[in-house]
């Protein structure tokens, strides 16, 4: 919440906790970690989906208010650049 968007999503640190390696005393987590935060396009959603551990599943946030056809885009698989006539 103190961010204010001022950062970028750290996905990073996102999968080292799924991982369960954020610290060194901390066990992996037993629920499921669901990664939220800079997610615009069909490819980073992949991309995130890939990294492992973290749930099969990512979060829309700002992405889906930018590109209200954002989840369209990911259930179809494709890149869908909408311009301003359409």
């Amino acid at each position: 919440r103190l961010q204010r968007y001022s950062r970028c999503a750290d996905w990073k640190y996102i999968h080292s906790v799924a991982n369960g390696t954020a610290s060194a005393d901390t066990p992996a987590p037993t629920t499921p970690i669901i990664g939220n935060g800079d997610i615009m396009s069909f490819t980073e959603w992949e991309e995130h989906k890939a990294m492992g551990s973290i749930s099969p599943t990512c979060m829309l946030a700002r992405g889906a208010l930018i590109k209200p056809w954002l989840p369209t885009e990911i259930k179809e698989s494709r890149h869908w650049d909408i311009s301003s006539s359409e």
